[in-house]
Formats: C-alpha cells, structure tokens, sequence
C-alpha cells in the first residue's frame, strides 16, 4: 500500500469513527436532565424577551442569559467526559483525540444551535412587531445570525477550556474570567472608539474683525451680551486614527460582548428612526439625538458573524493542538 492510500484509509478510518462518536454523544447529550433543564429556560427567556422587546424594545438581558446557559450546559457535559472516565475510556478504546475533540465539538455545536432555535423563534417572532416597521427582514435575519454567531463562540470556548483544562472548577473559573474580561473591554472599547474626529469650540470676540474663517465658520451676534460668537472645529486629541484605530476596532469586533452591547444601542435606534432608508440614501442622524458612532456600527454589522466565525476556527484549532498533547492519566 502506498503512503498517499494508506493516508486515504486513515482519513476514512478516522472520519467514521468521529461520525460514530458524534452520535454516541448526541444520544447522551439530548436526553439528558441537563440539557432538557437548558431547553425549559431558553424558551422562557425566548418568550419573556419576546414579550419585553415588544413593549419596551430590544431586550439585551435575555440573549445573555442564553448564551450563558448555553455556556454551561457546555461546560458541564465537558465536564462530565473528563470526571466519570468517559474521555479516557474513548482513547483506551483506539479513538484518535483528534476525533474525540472533534467529535465533541461538532455535537456541542449542535446541542447549542437547537438550543438557541428554541429562544430565537419566540424571542423574535414576539418581539419584532416593535421596531419591524423600520427594520427589513434582511436586517432582522442578521441581526439573529449575529446573536447565533455569540452563542456558537462561547460554546467552542468552553468546549476547549473544558476537554483541555482537567479539573471542571479551574475551567469554570477560566470561563468566568474570559467573560469578565469581555465585558470590562467594552467600555473602554466603546468610548475610544466613538470619540469624534474634531470638537465644535465657541469663541466670542467683541471686535468681529479678529474672527478668521467666517466664509466657513460664521459669526452669530448675540444681541444681549453684546458679542459675536463663532463655532470654528478643531482636532480632537482623543481621537485615535490610522493603524491603532483598525487595531481597536478589531478588537471591539471580536469581543462578543461588544457585538450584544451594539446591537443593544442599535435596536434602540430602530424603534424611532427608519435607519434603513437613512442607510440607503447613505444619510446620518442628528448627532444631538444619537451617536454617529452608533449609527456608523449599524453599517458594519455584516461583519460581525465574520469576525465571530474567524474567532472560532482560531479557538478551535488551538484547543484541538492544546487537547493533543494533553496528559490524560
């Protein structure tokens, strides 16, 4: 047998025994008490966000608490496979660890997207009659994919501290602290990010000829005070430009809090303005009224599945390697 067929056989080999491991798991992962626990609550958080959104608007708390059930459902039934001996007795058994991650990472991913079906349908079917009126169902189809996305991220993440991390309490606290760290880089994320290029400054003269630029700043006399008054713009140190701006702006993609805390304001947007005809004839809204810079996010919104999706090949890969040379005793 040459090497290119024997390489041919194990790949068929090794494809049939993780399609076999696949279904192994997704009989113990469907049918049990965990996993029917996580289905009972993300149809009520489904239909009470649902209901919430529709009276009050897009509702950011309930696509969390999904995603954090998700996570540890994840995380338990990892958990399970590293505590009860089932991992070791895979591998004991001849299967590759290749397949054994794989296996359980294909069937995690599974179990989280009829999860987040059972939350989406009710969750956006109630809560759409809100903001729909402004809102195409291209949008509204994204804006799920987007959530979908989050909820399929954390779900390789915890996949991957669990079956790379032995003891379930140090993964769980691993976890925790990943998910507070994306929340505290929001913030400072969010803030640098929306500074403006330039700030509008006043400046009053008594004497109108010291003003320079009044073809492009003009002056306004104010009749009370006795003075002119021009609103010239100048650079805004704060701003950040060039490299290191695409280098943060990257960074506020990729944190999956970022991506919920933007969809937040965005939906906010939609109840009030019809952003999509804005977003047609390429228009902004009154800065006094909303941020550019949230109006700015709802045009980069086709890139956060993107962002999410390069972000779980990367975790994926990394666990597979850290899970290969894992000492499993």
């Amino acid at each position: 047998m040459t090497l290119q067929k024997y390489k041919n056989s194990y790949s068929k080999t090794e494809m049939i025994s993780m399609i076999k491991l696949i279904k192994t798991n997704l009989r113990f992962l469907t049918f049990n008490k965990i996993f029917l626990a996580a289905a009972a609550a993300v149809l009520y958080f489904g239909f009470s966000g649902g209901n919430t959104s529709s009276e009050y608007g897009f509702s950011i708390e309930h696509p969390i608490f999904t995603v954090l059930v998700v996570s540890a459902v994840t995380l338990l039934n990892c958990g399970r496979e590293n505590h009860d001996g089932t991992l070791r007795g895979k591998l004991i058994l001849g299967y590759s660890r290749r397949s054994v991650f794989a296996s359980f990472l294909i069937s995690s991913l599974i179990c989280s997207f009829v999860l987040y079906l059972l939350f989406s349908l009710p969750f956006f079917c109630i809560g759409k009659t809100l903001y729909i009126r402004h809102m195409t169902d291209e949008r509204l189809i994204l804006i799920s994919l987007i959530i979908l996305c989050i909820t399929l991220l954390t779900t390789v993440g915890s996949v991957c501290l669990s079956m790379c991390i032995s003891y379930l309490p140090v993964a769980s606290i691993a976890l925790l602290a990943a998910a507070i760290g994306f929340v505290m880089l929001n913030e400072p994320l969010y803030h640098r990010l929306s500074e403006p290029e330039s700030d509008v400054i006043s400046v009053e003269y008594q004497d109108p000829s010291l003003a320079e630029d009044t073809d492009k700043y003009p002056l306004e006399y104010i009749s009370d005070l006795d003075i002119y008054v021009q609103y010239p713009e100048q650079p805004n140190q704060a701003y950040i430009g060039g490299a290191k701006r695409q280098v943060l702006r990257t960074l506020y993609y990729l944190d999956p809090y970022s991506q919920i805390s933007a969809l937040d304001r965005i939906m906010s947007i939609y109840v009030d303005f019809d952003v999509e005809e804005l977003l047609k004839n390429g228009e902004s809204i009154d800065p006094e009224t909303v941020e550019e810079h949230i109006f700015d996010t709802a045009r980069t919104l086709p890139y956060y599945p993107l962002y999410s999706l390069a972000f779980i090949l990367v975790l994926s890969v990394a666990g597979c390697v850290v899970f290969c040379k894992r000492n499993i005793n």
